[in-house]
């Protein structure tokens, strides 16, 4: 299938205004795509539409089938043609099923389940007609695979929409038609979804569970599949992982929930003003983000990175378990073939207490670089545990904190190799993870033969350039810097 740059699209964005799909819309315009945006509340719309160029504000309730085929209608009539339609609208209740009134369940499936099926069939007789989209992208939800107690209305609408989304799929293909149908599945996202939702439970405040991601993560996925074919993107791990639970333990799953599902969906922080219940008419927009309390959300899905990037995702996997191996190996030699150097019965260092501060552990310190987006360690001895934990941790914060992607140079002087399975720590696989995207040229001076070998194969298949030197006369040549005085 072709896909247009998104430079070169006309894109159809329904639930515009508020959440991942005002992410959505700001990340797709500074991408350079035209928009027809779409949402309820006209004003929103409109001011929308002001604030973003090659943007044209098309109010409607995609509940409505007519009014939302007029509003594919006035992109069209501008523009000529819709390359991709996403659809995004949705509402949610919080409450038991039998305290949700029945007007309200149906309402609920009017925007989540009708509004969505709307819009893909508007968007499958379009493409019909030469003037519709190559892609369609819906966005569903985790709870389409577990339902989530005090939320069973919703999750249940969420299981229809994918449901319709894969007959659809299915049909589509048979009949032969060149559309490309992606069903996009986030976990908990900290969005105006949680003041905006209908709550009958008795507490001021509702919440997702967390720990949450940030509406932009979910948003850079959806732009993803704007220009790939894949059938189903997650967005969360966490999601994942409990529906994961539900198939293998359901019992068990069901228990935790009820232990402590509705403490994990309420807060003492009540809703901004306008903002609680646009289940039947259109609540205030207010942004990206919502007032409710809890962690800092991730601003990184590795689950979602791990699709997006499946063949780099198990290189590396493969490469850290290899390199586990290799260097296990080679310090068992070394070991065996000379006494250790006296600076190695040295005390470990105590880690440091913020991941903000420069890496010294016993084995792996962080020297001084000449530019900030530059970070160049030494390692040194046998590397543990501990020390691979430490160094994820500081690549963390690293990777949190940096405007841009960063490059990394490992320089290995006197290097014993590792403890068997020291990198799969969860920080050090975290950050090992996060390098596909997050570093631009990852470099090595001194490393064991295989281990160098494996380095130079990788660059041929992850993201990073990948290269090992020699020297680390070398390495800081390749990186365009001499080396800083230590």
């Amino acid at each position: 299938m072709h896909f247009r740059p998104l430079s070169e699209q006309v894109i159809l964005l329904t639930g515009a205004t508020s959440g991942i799909g005002l992410a959505t819309a700001r990340k797709l315009s500074e991408a350079g795509a035209r928009l027809i945006l779409v949402a309820r509340g006209a004003d929103d719309c409109a001011r929308l539409a002001a604030e973003l160029p090659r943007a044209l504000a098309a109010p409607a309730d995609v509940a409505d089938a007519a009014a939302l085929r007029a509003a594919a209608q006035a992109g069209i009539d501008r523009w000529g043609r819709i390359d991709t339609w996403i659809n995004d609208a949705g509402v949610a209740i919080y409450g038991s099923v039998e305290e949700v009134k029945l007007e309200d369940q149906r309402r609920l499936f009017e925007t989540n389940y009708w509004g969505a099926l709307n819009g893909m069939l508007e968007a499958v007789r379009l493409h019909r007609t030469g003037h519709g989209p190559a892609k369609i992208v819906t966005v569903g939800s985790q709870l389409s695979d577990r339902t989530m107690i005090f939320q069973g209305p919703y999750s249940a609408s969420k299981h229809a929409v994918k449901a319709i989304t894969d007959a659809l799929r299915m049909e589509t293909s048979r009949e032969g038609l060149d559309l490309s149908i992606t069903l996009v599945k986030p976990g908990s996202v900290d969005t105006p979804y949680m003041e905006h939702a209908k709550n009958y439970l008795d507490a001021t405040g509702t919440v997702n569970p967390p720990r949450a991601y940030a509406p932009e993560v979910v948003a850079d996925g959806i732009l993803w599949a704007c220009t790939h074919h894949i059938r189903d993107l997650d967005v969360g791990g966490a999601g994942w992982l409990t529906a994961k639970a539900g198939q293998l333990a359901p019992t068990l799953t069901d228990i935790g929930m009820e232990l402590i599902g509705r403490m994990l969906q309420t807060s003492g922080t009540p809703p901004r003003r306008g903002m609680r219940d646009n289940l039947h008419t259109s609540a205030r927009a207010a942004g990206t983000r919502s007032n409710q309390p809890g962690p800092r959300p991730r601003e990184t899905s590795l689950l979602m990175q791990a699709q997006i990037h499946p063949l780099a995702s198990l290189s590396i996997a493969g490469a850290t378990f290899a390199l586990a191996v290799v260097s296990a190996g080679y310090a068992s030699r070394r070991r065996n073939a000379r006494r250790p150097h006296p600076a190695r019965q040295t005390e470990a260092l105590p880690p440091p207490s913020d991941a903000s501060t420069p890496l010294a552990t016993r084995t792996i310190r962080e020297i001084p670089s000449p530019r900030a987006d530059l970070h160049a360690f030494t390692i040194t001895g046998t590397v543990t545990r501990d020390d691979m934990a430490a160094m994820g941790r500081r690549m963390t914060h690293v990777f949190d904190t940096a405007s841009a992607k960063v490059d990394m140079l490992l320089i290995f002087d006197r290097f014993d190799g590792t403890e068997p399975l020291a990198g799969l720590s969860w920080p050090a696989l975290a950050s090992r993870t996060r390098s596909l995207w997050e570093v631009s040229r990852y470099v090595t001076a001194g490393a064991p033969e295989a281990a160098a070998g494996m380095i130079e194969a990788m660059d041929k298949i992850i993201p990073p350039k990948a290269r090992a030197f020699d020297t680390a006369d070398e390495a800081w040549s390749f990186l365009g810097r001499e080396p800083a005085t230590v």
